[in-house]
């Protein structure tokens, strides 16, 4: 159980460190033209017309089960391996990556979701480079005019009008991080890792040219990734699925959005919460924590960065859920 330390807790001290954190990993691995160019059409990343976002050959798509919310943005995920490497699976959660693996995320929104031909507003592109053993990280943040982006060297909020399925306008101001912020999230027992690309969040169907196909054995077909039984693979199921039960798409949810901090390798640690899919409910420190858990998602405590708008749907369904314990 949560104590009241712990739901008041000032969170100013975590940020300090992540910091110092920040400017040392910065330090140690300094940004270099060669690897992380001041414009993002000098990065070999997008073909043609960059606003198009197509990517070069070698940079493939991919997709997750249960994706992080970020204010409503859509998101484009590519991954590319230096020719002739493999990741290895060591488990369910992150593969191993071969040293100048390239994962680029980019953030978008549609003018209006009912109608793609009007066009989108890309915001930002974030790209994770393995160098020496060690994740770097850049941003670069788009202009008015969808022609280029710039590599940040701190973060932006950018307000973004676009209308969503219903038909209803929405006016989103968005954060687009800085390095500190960056760590928070993808600092795992002090090392910055990727968050999303774990074997069991690839573990879905996806479509190749018109054809279902499971994305890890797509990613085996191409040399992407050794072989192995993607069977010994507990999946994460896609917290949209309306075919899920309520317990499914909660911890699904809260394993997307929340687990990356609340595990014991996490930047959350210290709050005893395991919020990861498959830990046992007995074992996450739910059960007598609900109160304080709606608590935090109703009013936007938690997740403690990366968003500015409250995911009204699920955090519903996550409050009803909790209640039902």
């Amino acid at each position: 159980m949560l104590s009241n330390y712990h739901k008041q807790k000032n969170y100013f001290p975590l940020f300090i460190l992540f910091f110092f954190f920040a400017q040392a990993c910065q330090k140690e691995h300094e940004l270099s033209e060669e690897d992380f160019p001041s414009k993002l059409s000098a990065a070999n990343i997008f073909s043609g017309t960059l606003s198009d976002l197509a990517p070069y050959s070698d940079y493939i798509p991919y997709e997750l089960a249960s994706e992080l919310f970020s204010d409503y943005a859509e998101k484009q995920r590519l991954i590319k391996l230096p020719a002739g490497t493999q990741m290895t699976k060591i488990n369910d959660v992150l593969p191993i990556f071969p040293e100048g693996t390239s994962i680029v995320k980019t953030f978008y929104y549609w003018n209006d979701k009912r109608d793609a031909s009007k066009g989108k507003r890309i915001l930002e592109s974030r790209v994770l480079l393995l160098k020496n053993g060690s994740w770097l990280y850049g941003t670069y943040q788009w202009n008015s005019d969808q022609t280029e982006a710039y590599l940040l060297t701190s973060g932006s909020d950018q307000l973004v009008n676009w209308v969503d399925e219903d038909g209803i306008p929405n006016a989103t101001s968005y954060r687009i991080p800085n390095m500190t912020e960056c760590t928070t999230c993808h600092q795992q027992s002090m090392h910055v890792k990727p968050l999303g690309p774990k074997l069991h969040n690839l573990h879905l169907l996806v479509n190749n040219n018109g054809s279902l196909i499971n994305q890890l054995t797509y990613f085996q077909n191409i040399g992407l990734m050794n072989n192995f039984d993607i069977s010994t693979i507990s999946a994460i199921p896609n917290y949209k699925d309306s075919n899920l039960t309520k317990e499914q798409k909660s911890r699904a949810y809260l394993d997307a959005n929340c687990g990356h901090c609340h595990n014991p390798h996490g930047t959350s640690n210290d709050l005893e919460l395991d919020l990861r899919y498959h830990t046992p409910l007995e074992n996450t420190a739910i059960l007598g924590s609900q109160s304080v858990l709606i608590e935090r998602l109703e009013s936007g405590q938690m997740p403690l960065i990366g968003t500015s708008v409250l995911d009204r749907a699920y955090v519903q369904q996550i409050t009803q859920y909790l209640n039902s314990l």
